[in-house]
C-alpha cells in the first residue's frame, strides 16, 4: 500500500496492492525509454505541476510480446527491468509499478483492465496515453475507448503525440534495427542517450592479459538483452562511481575458436583493477570495425593496437 510519494517508489504488483493517493498514470512497456517515451513522461511531469498529483508509471515484465507470442522468436529488450528502474529515477516519476505480465492478464477486457487496475488499484485521476498505445485483450482498447471509460469515473485522459525523427515516429523497433546494423549514431539519437548494457564480470580465457590487453568478460544481467551486432566498439564503462573509456568486442573469437558462444569482452584504457564478479555499466559510443578472423595471434594483437589508437583518438571528443 502506498500513501505518499517523495522519491521514486518501485512496486512489484501483487493482487492486494493499492495506491491511496490520487495519481496521474501512464501505461506501457517503455522498452528503451527513448525520446518518444521521454516526451510522454515530460507531459506527465507538466501535468503534475499544474494538477498537484503524484505520477505513476505502470509497466510490464516480462515483455508482453514474449508472453503473447510465446511460440515465436521472442523480442529482445532495449531496457531490462533494472535499467527501467534506473532510468525512471531521472524523470520525476513518483511511483513505478511493475506488473508481472502473463497470459491470464492478456485476456482481460479493456473495461476490466481499466476499472480493476487503473481506477481501483492505481487510484488514477488522470491518464496520459502514447499516440499508438492500446490495452486489453487483443489490444482492442484505444484512446477513444479509454476516454469513454474514463468519463464514467470522472477521470481525465490525454494523448501524447508521436516524436518524429527523419519523417518517422521514434520506436523501439527502429532502435533494434539500428543496433542490428551497428548504427550507433541513429541508435543514440533516437534514444536521447547512449545505449547501455548492465552486466557482471565473469571469468574469461585470460589471453588478453598475457598479451598486454586484459579484458573483462561481461555477462548481461538479462538473457534477452538486445546487443549491438558483432564488432568492435568504443565504449565508456561505469564502475565504483568512476568512468573509464575502452574498446569492447562482441563476437566469437574466430581467431582462436570455432562454433563458440558469443562473448562480450571489454578492455579499459589505463585501468588495472580486478573487476571479477563486479557489476558494471557500459555505454556504447561508436562502432569501430567488424569482427575478423586473423591468421595468427600476432596479427590479431597488431590489429588490436590499431583499434586502441583509433579509439583513443575518437574518445577525445567525449572528454571536452
Amino acid at each position: 500500500m502506498l500513501y505518499f510519494c517523495c522519491t521514486l517508489q518501485v512496486v512489484r504488483y501483487t493482487p492486494d496492492f493499492k495506491i491511496f493517493v490520487p495519481v496521474i498514470v501512464t501505461i506501457g512497456t517503455f522498452d528503451g525509454f527513448h525520446r518518444g517515451h521521454q516526451s510522454l513522461l515530460e507531459q506527465m511531469s507538466a501535468c503534475k505541476q499544474h494538477m498537484g498529483l503524484a505520477t505513476c508509471l505502470l509497466t510490464f515484465d516480462p515483455h508482453p510480446r514474449n508472453v503473447i507470442n510465446h511460440d515465436q522468436k521472442g523480442v529482445t529488450l532495449l531496457t531490462t527491468c533494472e535499467e527501467k528502474i534506473q532510468l525512471a529515477k531521472s524523470y520525476n516519476i513518483d511511483i513505478l509499478v511493475i506488473y508481472p505480465f502473463n497470459s491470464a492478464f492478456s485476456s482481460w477486457s479493456p473495461e476490466y483492465f481499466f476499472t480493476t487496475l487503473i481506477v481501483n488499484q492505481l487510484n488514477a485521476r488522470h491518464v496520459i496515453m502514447g499516440y499508438d498505445h492500446r490495452f486489453g485483450k487483443d489490444r482492442t482498447g484505444d484512446a477513444a475507448y479509454i476516454k469513454t471509460l474514463a468519463l464514467k469515473h470522472q477521470i481525465g485522459v490525454e494523448t501524447c503525440a508521436a516524436v518524429i525523427d527523419e519523417g518517422l515516429p521514434i520506436s523501439s523497433t527502429r532502435i533494434r534495427k539500428a543496433l542490428e546494423l551497428r548504427d550507433l549514431n541513429i541508435t543514440n539519437r533516437l534514444l536521447g542517450y547512449f545505449y547501455q548494457l548492465w552486466g557482471t564480470v565473469i571469468h574469461g580465457m585470460g589471453r588478453g592479459h598475457k598479451n598486454g590487453y586484459p579484458t573483462a568478460n561481461i555477462k548481461p544481467l538479462e538473457l534477452f538483452k538486445c546487443l549491438p551486432n558483432t564488432g568492435v566498439y568504443l565504449v565508456r564503462g561505469y564502475w565504483n562511481n568512476n568512468f573509464y573509456y575502452g574498446m569492447l568486442n562482441i563476437g566469437t573469437n574466430p581467431t582462436f575458436e570455432t562454433n563458440a558462444e558469443l562473448k562480450i569482452e571489454v578492455h579499459f584504457f589505463d585501468f588495472n583493477s580486478n573487476l571479477y564478479k563486479q557489476s558494471i555499466r557500459i555505454e556504447f559510443l561508436e562502432y569501430i570495425r567488424s569482427v575478423q578472423k586473423f591468421e595468427s595471434s600476432e596479427a590479431l594483437y597488431m590489429q588490436i593496437r590499431q583499434d586502441e589508437t583509433v579509439c583513443r583518438n575518437k574518445m577525445q571528443r567525449y572528454l571536452t
